[in-house]
């Protein structure tokens, strides 16, 4: 009789602690090892991992043993992908993540790590709108394809990014520029290089040794003063000058002035970033979360 009382209350502890959104998980540092925290500073998944990416389509990327390669968790911690170690892996994107295992051909699997699009590309990048670029030979041109993997834009970039707010950034013949999901030109190649829009209508270009802003038009909306530059996410890009990274708002000035050695596009208010030997987040306002010492 103890034991079912002792059973019945145990199932109504494990009732009460339901997995964790995985929205609201983000990777953090502690010493050698990555787990996972919420921004309340509790760590949700204890550090285990050799290293942590972010959650995207409730799945993250970890690599739970050194050298061997990538798998995938979901929000309680667990390996859903099976017993498969992934040599490269990116982020789930509208159900599918691109993978390559050792030594072979690039494809894309499902959130259970079986192959939906079977290993045969050379190069990939996540889907995004319904289509992924893909390169189908090793010296070839790059295309998209749809989710079904039929062919959406014939191969002809020398390099193709994913598709943002209707447009994606490509190289031909030297020169980059934007394409509508037709294939067809939106801004013509004549950028150094380009990087994705986002939702709030601007891209990031390199014109001669600077990195500015275009607006969908084509315009510059932000000179080409940076040194590098990362798309807008949420009203700021990371941008750098001097060396090192800060965020700037869609006006150009900075809102967390260049300190930091890395930073990525902010991502529910928080922006990755890493100072020396350290690692956290940093917001608009400069504040800091999460760093390791």
């Amino acid at each position: 009789m103890l034991a079912l009382v002792l059973l019945a209350a145990n199932w109504t502890s494990c009732q009460r602690s339901p997995a964790p959104k995985a929205d609201s998980l983000r990777p953090v540092q502690a010493g050698k090892l990555w787990g996972y925290a919420d921004d309340s500073g509790v760590m949700r998944i204890a550090p285990r991992f050799h290293y942590g990416d972010e959650f995207t389509d409730g799945l993250a990327m970890v690599e739970t043993e050194y050298g061997w390669g990538f798998r995938f968790i979901d929000s309680r911690g667990t390996i859903v992908t099976g017993e498969t170690f992934f040599e490269w892996a990116g982020p789930f994107a509208e159900g599918l993540a691109p993978a390559r295992l050792a030594e072979r051909l690039y494809g894309f699997i499902d959130a259970r790590g079986k192959w939906v699009i079977s290993p045969q590309y050379f190069g990939v990048h996540s889907f995004s709108e319904g289509l992924a670029a893909v390169r189908r030979t090793e010296d070839g041109a790059w295309g998209y394809i749809d989710r079904q993997n039929r062919a959406a834009i014939p191969g002809r970039f020398w390099s193709a990014g994913e598709f943002h707010a209707g447009l994606a950034p490509v190289e031909q013949f030297g020169k980059s520029g934007f394409i509508d999901q037709t294939g067809a030109w939106a801004i013509p190649p004549r950028f150094e290089e380009a990087g994705e829009f986002s939702a709030d209508g601007l891209a990031p270009v390199r014109i001669g040794p600077g990195w500015g802003f275009v607006d969908r038009m084509g315009k510059l909306v932000l000179p080409a003063k940076y040194e590098a530059a990362h798309p807008f996410r949420e009203g700021f890009a990371p941008a750098m000058a001097a060396g090192k990274w800060g965020l700037v708002d869609s006006n150009g000035n900075w809102a967390v002035t260049p300190q930091f050695d890395k930073l990525q596009p902010l991502q529910r208010g928080w922006a990755q970033a890493w100072q020396g030997e350290k690692a956290g987040y940093v917001n608009a306002k400069g504040e800091r979360l999460h760093w390791n010492n």
